[in-house]
C-alpha cells in the first residue's frame, strides 16, 4: 500500500522542488520545501484523499523523505480501517 501513496506524494511534492531534482522514496525533502510549501503539500494530499488529518497525522518529522511521507499516510489509511 505504501507504493501506492509514494506515487502520490512525488506527485503532490513535484510542484514544490526543483524541477530537476529526481524525487524517489529516498529523497530528503529538507532543504527543498519551506514549512509554507509543508503546509500546503499536507493540503494537497488531503484534498487528493478527500479526508482531513487530524492535529497530529502529519508533523515536521513525517517530511523528512518523500519516502517517509508515504509511509506516514499508509499507516494513516491503516489505523482508520
Amino acid at each position: 500500500m505504501a507504493q501506492d501513496y509514494l506515487e502520490l506524494v512525488v506527485d503532490v511534492v513535484r510542484p514544490f522542488v526543483e524541477p530537476d531534482l529526481a524525487l524517489t522514496s529516498e529523497t530528503a525533502l529538507e532543504g527543498h520545501i519551506d514549512s509554507m510549501a509543508m503546509v500546503q503539500i499536507t493540503l494537497a494530499l488531503e484534498s487528493r484523499l478527500a479526508r482531513s488529518f487530524g492535529p497530529t497525522d502529519i508533523q515536521f518529522d513525517h517530511f523528512e523523505s518523500i519516502g517517509s511521507l508515504a509511509r506516514q499516510l499508509s499507516s494513516i489509511a491503516s489505523s482508520r480501517q
